[in-house]
């Protein structure tokens, strides 16, 4: 193709024929610029679909992640709520001058007794923040979406972290000072393969009798009883936050899930 070009080239010069050279010039630079204009364009054409690619990849980890804190956030509602339930009964308990009722109130003791940390899956937004590819989200609505919800998470684990440190940790110290579980195990038939020996009828109320005397102790000590009041107190905001955080998550998913469809 070039030795074509050349040629008519030369002709034109020896024909002496300088204005239809002076045009035929014009022409071919015209078309060497449209070949670079062309090509710039699939370069930037093959450069968004690697583009594409990369943020397509992102979003679908992302929805992964993101389905599994929103299952997260299901359950952790369902604990402080559980958790809030039990600190009133104990509150009404404190207050109910029938101290035998508190067999109606022991069922809730695991709702406060026990907790697990809380650990949110952030790895493919801090992957992306910390590579510096978070720009290449090209939907600003999901950008945006992506670091509210940050914010909130944020907020979230600073007011757990409070929560851990000064109620729950506190509160596994008195239960374990003021309770010996191990009066538990003769009274509880899911125990019976541990212990050698077969209690009796008599034995086991005597047990049960004395673990009751301890879970009064307990519920008579003023620091167990100001920390169902401050559960009581915090539990409404975590519970509050859980569902906004819930929500939040919802609907990152629908307009991410709707942004990979624009692909298909």
């Amino acid at each position: 193709m070039i030795k074509f070009f050349r040629r008519i080239r030369q002709k034109l010069l020896t024909e002496n024929k300088f204005s239809k050279y002076f045009l035929y010039a014009i022409g071919e630079i015209v078309l060497v610029v449209i070949g670079i204009l062309i090509a710039l364009q699939i370069n930037n054409a093959n450069e968004e679909r690697k583009t594409r690619r990369a943020e397509r990849s992102y979003l679908v980890r992302l929805v992964e992640d993101l389905e599994e804190n929103k299952g997260l956030w299901s359950e952790r509602y369902t604990i402080e709520e559980n958790r809030l339930k039990a600190a009133n009964a104990f509150i009404n308990y404190s207050f109910n001058e029938d101290k035998d009722a508190i067999k109606n109130v022991i069922p809730y003791f695991n709702s406060v007794s026990t907790w697990e940390d809380l650990h949110i899956n952030q790895v493919t937004f801090k992957e992306m923040v910390s590579s510096g590819n978070f720009d290449l989200i090209s939907n600003d609505s999901i950008k945006f979406k992506l670091q509210n919800l940050e914010k909130t998470y944020q907020t979230i684990l600073n007011r757990w972290d409070t929560t851990k440190k000064n109620l729950l940790e506190v509160l596994s110290d008195i239960i374990i000072k003021k309770v010996n579980f191990l009066y538990s195990y003769p009274i509880d038939p899911s125990h019976k393969q541990i212990l050698s020996k077969n209690f009796t009828q008599a034995e086991k109320e005597y047990y049960f009798s004395e673990i009751m005397k301890q879970f009064k102790v307990l519920f008579d000590d003023p620091l167990f009883m100001n920390i169902m009041t401050l559960i009581n107190t915090n539990a409404p905001l975590d519970l509050k936050e859980y569902k906004q955080a819930e929500e939040q998550v919802t609907e990152l998913i629908n307009l991410i899930k709707a942004d990979l469809k624009t692909d298909n």
